[in-house]
């Protein structure tokens, strides 16, 4: 018996031991291992559900994407490509980290699997620095086929690094490189893109996206794949469609020495999708819509991602376009909805409407934790007849959503004092035609010396500037920074942020009109803008003609007397503005504000609301008064009193 019981107790441990090879993990339901093939190491992770194969030796790439239901590899099968494969906007294809060795470690968890590795940029290349540490987790859980992947950006290096990631995936849908379709969400709905050959439908670039995902169906199959990103960093959706690739450019994020950015990534094989119109970490949807003798009938195909949804409830409202009238439908309810597994339920109504219906849905429940959860989405049905025929881009694009606001983390400021530097140094932002404000001459007057010029640009990517000190310490060093006609995207989200901060701690801030500039471009959109200055914006048709007396003249304000604007000479095009509470309107053209100052915490702010437009018969600024007219104002906004 003693023999025996020691036997079953040897025979325990080789069972319990046999799942660990070369430094692998398994439990019954997920593993991670390392192998050998062919001189290659990689590393394979996987459940009953999935199988993924990642090589560490070139960049980490995953080359195996294998879901059970199909057994057949997703990945493109040229060697050069892969899924996961790491890139920066701007960096071109293949980047720095795509072909180099990644460190590793394999991680083992009771119902988790994978590993996570790491790399570090070793050049400064096309505006990638060098020494930006890129760490990605790639991840499985025990009966889920959904693929976590988070990624960790940390600047190692000893300046500030500002960089767009890029991930980017090449797959072939059911080992197939045709009948591959590609869904993103747009402001004109779900966006729609293919390729037949060498012939594409669609644009590569989606420039608007209003969610944070990404699919792939195969329609030949009815496999396919959703990607799961955050929207609140997310800039362009991007399809190569000639090379089946899925990609997506994050923001640009600025990182000081020694921080992080961390973003998360949900892949989500799914089957019996027609399409994908709607994708969260809760949930998967396809909307489809029938219509018939008047009656409309919508189809709701859902699956959950990471687990099981409870008590769900759809509210369906549908909007015809044209007409704007809504009809509201039976609300539907489900027990349940499972993880890998898609579920069919229907409504319908008798609208008598034929084309052009927008499918508004809000779906609530309970996750497995029992905590609450809302999703809520349009789908925008073209209808028979089609939605309507948009003149200026011959598309069927009468449908538009703004896309929601993004809301980031930045890095505040904290306890760091506002100390410009001396002598007096200045920042100015310019854009189209801003050299003749004249900005050079008036900083005399202001006794500043030094001025550092980051121009406005149009790139592939849309407007930007090519400079701006994404460090607090760096922007303090400004007694002013002036906003000189420039295009409301040109600054990102991170620079108005650290420009609101830069007032509120005792920065100046002059903002000049032109066509770029207030409502015209777009600065209504931007709160952070908008509630430090001086004025109100009155939206994109702010910009208007001067009728009556183009002069300027001199208004209640303390900074100027009548006598300074005798010789000054005349605007044509003005920015039509309203003063706010606790402002000073300091020179006025006909009825129209021209110069007006306001506080802002600690800071000083002045607009000048006319522009360099028209055909005046005396250009204000070409008036040798206006150096001096200007300059006061900048010294005004460099703490200066009378």
């Amino acid at each position: 018996m003693v023999v025996l019981k020691n036997y079953f107790l040897i025979l325990s441990l080789v069972l319990q031991t046999s799942c660990f090879i070369m430094s692998g993990f398994c439990n019954e339901r997920v593993s991670v291992e390392e192998i050998i093939e062919a001189d290659r190491r990689y590393i394979e992770i996987k459940n009953e559900l999935i199988s993924l194969k990642i090589e560490p030796g070139r960049g980490a790439r995953i080359v195996e994407f294998i879901p059970t239901f199909s057994n057949k590899n997703w990945v493109h099968p040229m060697y050069i490509f892969g899924m996961a494969l790491d890139n920066f906007a701007g960096e071109g294809f293949p980047g720095q980290l795509n072909t180099i060795g990644y460190d590793y470690k394999l991680i083992k968890e009771a119902d988790e699997a994978g590993a996570e590795f790491w790399a570090k940029t070793y050049n400064d290349a096309k505006g990638v620095p060098k020494g930006v540490e890129v760490r990605k987790r790639i991840t499985l859980k025990q009966g889920l086929s959904t693929v976590t992947l988070k990624y960790t950006l940390t600047n190692t290096g000893d300046r500030n690094a500002r960089v767009g990631f890029l991930p980017k995936f090449d797959v072939y849908v059911s080992g197939e490189k045709e009948n591959n379709y590609y869904y993103r969400p747009s402001i004109y709905g779900i966006d729609i893109a293919w390729c037949e050959g060498e012939k594409k439908y669609g644009e590569d670039f989606l420039r608007n996206p209003t969610q944070g995902w990404s699919a792939v169906i195969n329609k030949n199959t009815g496999e396919g794949l959703v990607f799961i990103m955050d929207y609140n960093y997310l800039q362009w959706l991007y399809n190569c469609l000639n090379f089946n690739t899925i990609e997506w450019i994050y923001d640009k994020v600025s990182l000081q020495p020694g921080k992080k950015w961390s973003t998360e990534i949900k892949i989500v094989p799914i089957k019996g999708f027609d399409q994908v119109t709607f994708a969260s970490k809760n949930l998967v949807a396809c909307t489809l819509v029938n219509e018939k003798d008047g009656y409309v009938k919508v189809t709701y195909r859902l699956q959950a991602v990471e687990s099981d949804l409870t008590n769900l409830q759809i509210n369906t409202i549908i909007t015809q376009i044209d007409t704007l009238k809504k009809y509201i439908f039976d609300n539907l309810y489900i027990e349940k909805i499972s993880i890998n597994h898609p579920i069919d339920i229907t409504t319908g109504n008798q609208i008598n409407e034929k084309s052009g219906l927008i499918v508004s849905t809000i779906i609530t429940g309970k996750d497995s934790n029992g905590v609450l959860f809302r999703e809520e989405y349009d789908y925008y049905y073209r209808g028979l007849q089609g939605g309507g025929f948009d003149i200026f881009t011959g598309g069927e694009k009468k449908y538009f959503k703004t896309p929601p606001r993004k809301v980031k983390k930045f890095q505040d400021p904290g306890g760091l004092l506002f100390k410009p530097e001396l002598p007096r140094r200045l920042l100015e932002i310019r854009g189209l035609y801003g050299a003749l404000y004249n900005i050079k001459e008036a900083s005399k007057i202001a006794m500043i010396e030094n001025i550092d010029l980051s121009y406005a640009k149009l790139n592939w990517d849309g407007f930007s500037i090519d400079f701006f000190p994404y460090d607090f310490s760096e922007l303090f060093r400004y007694s002013i920074v002036v906003i000189n006609n420039i295009d409301g995207t040109g600054l990102d989200d991170e620079a108005l942020f650290m420009l609101k901060h830069y007032v509120q701690k005792g920065g100046g801030l002059l903002f000049l009109g032109g066509y770029y500039s207030f409502g015209l471009g777009g600065w209504n959109k931007f709160k952070e803008i908008e509630e430090l200055l001086p004025v109100n914006i009155m939206g994109p048709f702010d910009l208007i003609e001067i009728k009556g007396n183009r002069k300027i003249k001199d208004e209640y304000g303390k900074l100027y007397k009548s006598r300074e604007f005798l010789q000054i000479g005349e605007v044509h095009w003005i920015h039509k503005v309203t003063p706010k509470k606790y402002t000073e309107v300091q020179a006025s053209v006909d009825k129209y504000p021209f110069i007006v100052t306001g506080r802002y915490g600690k800071g000083r702010v002045g607009v000048v609301t006319g522009t360099i437009l028209g055909l005046p018969d005396k250009p204000f600024w070409q008036s040798s008064s206006w150096p001096n007219i200007l300059g006061k104002l900048l010294k005004w906004l460099c703490g200066d009193e009378d």
